[in-house]
């Protein structure tokens, strides 16, 4: 086996066309008679239909589409009126009390109109309402409760 025999490909010339009627590849150089694909610098993006509205953008509007993008579940501060004072509110207790169905469901704790309970906010998503609403009820701040993520 030599070094030259590996690569097959490499020095192979490339077609030359348009070069006359003689030549395989002369006059229309193999692009066809007209039309978008025999200009030359013809630029189709991936999934162009010539116009049509393409199979991306129809798929949404078609029967029995279903999204695969979820908006957050909203939790009122409301719903731990009945929990016992002193209770702390993490993604491990809303999973285990059926609030959310999963840790990588999204959600967002937001004020309640009804809420006076103290409890301890341990959660990322939680409105600027419902943290004047604890601290309020609890009287001071703690220093893991009712932090939020940026």
């Amino acid at each position: 086996m030599k070094l030259e025999n590996l690569f097959g490909q490499e020095n192979k010339s490339k077609k030359r066309v348009g070069r006359g009627i003689g030549s395989k590849r002369g006059k229309t150089a193999g692009r066809g008679t007209k039309g978008q694909l025999s200009r030359t610098g013809k630029k189709i993006r991936p999934g162009f239909e010539g116009g049509q509205l393409p199979l991306v953008q129809r798929v949404p509007k078609m029967r029995g589409f279903k999204s695969l993008s979820t908006k957050a579940v909203t939790v009122s501060l409301d719903r731990f009126n009945d929990y016992k004072p002193g209770t702390k509110v993490t993604v491990d207790f809303l999973l285990k009390e059926g609030i959310i169905s999963n840790k990588k469901t999204a959600f967002r704790i937001v004020a309640g109109h009804k809420f006076s309970n103290t409890i301890e906010l341990a959660v990322d998503s939680v409105t600027e309402g419902a943290k004047k609403q604890v601290l309020k009820n609890t009287g001071k701040p703690k220093k893991e409760a009712v932090e939020t993520k940026k």
